[in-house]
């Protein structure tokens, strides 16, 4: 496929590896610029009703997890979504090849 994707924006989910990352190459190729996604293990503490289920299991976890951010509080979806934003706009042109790791300061520990 021969196509010219220079500047497009392309947001490729799964990217870290197989056919997520295959496409992301692809599309690169074709002059795309990209942002990618993955599920990282070492990802922030983001507010999300997946986490509510997690802290009505584990009494406590939500506390301790807030206390390990230098933030003091937990992300919003809200703040990822922004981060992307950003990578999708013309500000972020020169941005390539990039982990953002919206996280609160959490891994600086």
């Amino acid at each position: 496929m021969d196509l010219d994707l220079k500047g497009r924006v392309a947001l490729v989910t799964g990217a870290a590896s197989g056919i997520g990352r295959a496409t992301a190459e692809v599309l690169a190729g074709m002059g795309a610029r990209l942002v990618v996604s993955d599920f990282a293990e070492d990802a922030g503490a983001i507010d999300t009703p997946m986490m509510d289920e997690t802290f009505a299991r584990f009494p406590g976890f939500r506390e301790a997890l807030i206390g390990f951010v230098p933030t003091g509080r937990m992300g919003t979806a809200a703040e990822v979504a922004n981060a992307i934003a950003w990578l999708l706009s013309d500000a972020a042109s020169f941005v390539t090849g990039e982990a953002l790791t919206v996280e609160g300061g959490l891994l600086s520990r």
